[in-house]
């Protein structure tokens, strides 16, 4: 597949100094000469809770067998006619099967597209034509959802997919379950796994929640995501020896990126839960000793409520991004993890972490702020009109720029130009401020959408789809306070004269529309008509507000563009 790429000579110059010029694969393989015997991938399964599925047994490997198995199956999908820029789409959980795939293709070229296993038929079928996969890996079936059934259902409408693959039933005739190296064989020679991919090939394309209803898939190279990763290890002084422990979903950038590409590339052990439950976190942390995490502010909440002194003491760095985090939930943290340090970050799918604090900082400032500039990174802080750079403490619109930026949108060249300008500098759509340190803190948002739990949601999606119900005169979704999650998603609608619409009806309505059931606002207020400005615009600030106000919670705090 050809890719129209934002990758001047000019940027190829000024950044291939910071850049590694290596593949994924090369880090491994070396792992598996000098550390063949260390864990590197270790799976965690949380009883399921009375959801009929095949019980799954840890699925744990060493270097040295991870690599020989990532050789196998790249080999075996190279037979199969996978080449190199052939998309193929994975959507699978927090399983080992993930890193060998991820692992085969990169090793021959091939772009993953990794999704999270939230997706379903809608969002599935936009994601595998608009990259044109040609093959997708899914589990048989998880937590009561036939995802080979799904993927069936609209391979009549994706033309470009001729192979599916499945995880967990060994049975089937597309099972990719049973190990690809037999005993005794050896491993297929770097010859038969064809020539090494270049370090500024597209290698990823990760869809993130668009502002406008429709994702935009993210291209990154094996080089810029290494640079995503490199500075973050360094920063946070990360080694072989740090267990990471991942319960953020590998089809996400975070966990994709700084759970498995960042435990790869150091040779460290990557823990992961399939699924998220707060009941496993001291198994897990005393039984592999976990040291590093990714997470959410859910995450953070559920570790200091639930996990024990034994288990917390083993933790070293807790890194927290995504969606707003309060001052008192990053006290707390400290006080009930004292051996930890709980820092914060700042940054988007197109760059990657661009603001972190260190364990070296003062403690006012990582957890008064999102931290200061990660290595490599650039960060300016823009008038929205005028576009002329700020000065400290006057907030203003965020654009960033470094050798971990992405080579532009996939099949969108005008988005693209759009979001860098003639510098190289990206928009991020998020408003913050530099305080005279070099410490930024984000302080809201352009974007309109929902970050529950760490998640972007676009809003526009769910909104249109909600206005073709035929009882929806108009509707409005706004972010909804919530002490867990930081933001839920509360539909404000007016109706018709003479119709009816409640809770039970929007559900209803949703599921049969096939989306992720994740993108459901929580909660539905119906208004005689919504508040409006003098153009007619929607008054989401205010419906903030009101919903905020009926709950008893601090409003969410979102700035609104003026367009």
């Amino acid at each position: 597949m050809n890719y129209d790429i934002f990758l001047p000579q000019e940027r190829v110059e000024k950044e291939a100094p910071l850049w590694s010029n290596r593949i994924l694969t090369q880090y491994v393989a070396e792992h598996a000469v000098e550390r063949a015997g260390h864990v590197a991938v270790a799976e965690v399964h949380p009883d399921p809770e009375g959801v009929p599925e095949v019980k799954r047994e840890p699925y744990d490997l060493t270097y040295g067998q991870l690599w020989r198995e990532a050789r196998f199956l790249a080999f075996y999908l190279r037979k199969r006619g996978i080449r190199p820029g052939d998309v193929v789409s994975v959507q699978l959980p927090n399983w080992t099967e993930f890193v060998i795939i991820a692992l085969a293709l990169t090793r021959i070229g091939a772009v993953i597209n990794s999704i999270a296993p939230i997706y379903r038929r809608k969002e599935m079928s936009f994601f595998i034509n608009r990259s044109h996969s040609r093959g997708i890996v899914i589990p048989t079936v998880l937590r009561g959802f036939n995802y080979l059934k799904m993927v069936e259902d609209i391979r009549s409408e994706c033309p470009d997919l001729e192979m599916i693959w499945t995880v967990g039933d060994p049975s089937l005739p597309t099972s990719l379950d049973h190990p690809y190296s037999i005993e005794g064989r050896d491993a297929p020679s770097e010859e038969k796994l064809g020539p090494m991919p270049d370090p500024n090939e597209v290698a990823f394309v990760l869809f993130t929640a668009g502002t406008t209803g429709e994702p935009k898939g993210v291209l990154h190279t094996h080089n810029t995501a290494d640079a995503i990763e490199k500075p973050l290890s360094e920063a946070l002084c990360l080694t072989s020896e740090d267990v990471f422990w991942f319960p953020s979903t590998v089809g996400h950038g975070t966990g994709h990126f700084h759970g498995v590409i960042g435990a790869m590339r150091l040779g460290a052990t990557l823990v992961l839960p399939d699924k998220w439950d707060f009941r496993s976190i001291d198994y897990t942390l005393n039984k592999w000793h976990c040291t590093y995490t990714v997470g959410a502010t859910p995450f953070l909440i559920d570790t200091i409520e639930h996990g024990s002194e034994e288990a917390l003491r083993h933790m070293r760095i807790f890194l927290c991004g995504g969606a707003y985090i309060p001052e008192e939930v990053m006290r707390r943290a400290y006080r009930r993890m004292p051996n930890c340090s709980v820092l914060r970050c700042w940054g988007q799918s197109e760059n990657g972490t661009v603001t972190v604090s260190r364990p070296s900082d003062p403690l006012e400032k990582v957890i008064r702020t999102d931290g200061r500039l990660n290595l490599d990174k650039e960060l300016q802080v823009r008038d929205s009109e005028t576009k002329k750079v700020l000065p400290p403490g006057v907030e203003g619109e965020l654009w960033t720029r470094g050798p971990s930026l992405f080579v532009g949108y996939l099949n969108s060249p005008d988005k693209t130009r759009k979001s860098i300008d003639e510098d190289g500098w990206l928009q991020t759509g998020d408003r913050g401020r530099l305080d005279r340190d070099g410490y930024m803190t984000m302080s809201g948002r352009s974007k309109d959408i929902i970050i529950r739990g760490g998640e972007n949601f676009p809003v526009k999606e769910i909104e249109d789809l909600l206005s073709t119900h035929p009882a929806i005169v108009e509707v409005a979704i706004v972010a909804m306070p919530d002490q867990r999650l930081q933001e839920k998603a509360c539909a404000y609608i007016a109706v018709r004269s003479g119709t009816h619409f409640n809770f039970q009806e929007m559900i209803r309505f949703l599921d049969s529309k096939g989306i992720a059931k994740r993108k459901y606002p929580e909660h539905l207020e119906v208004l005689p008509e919504l508040p409006k400005t003098t153009t007619g615009k929607i008054r989401k600030r205010d419906l903030r507000t009101m919903i905020a106000e009926k709950i008893g919670l601090p409003e969410v705090n979102v700035y609104e563009s003026a367009y």
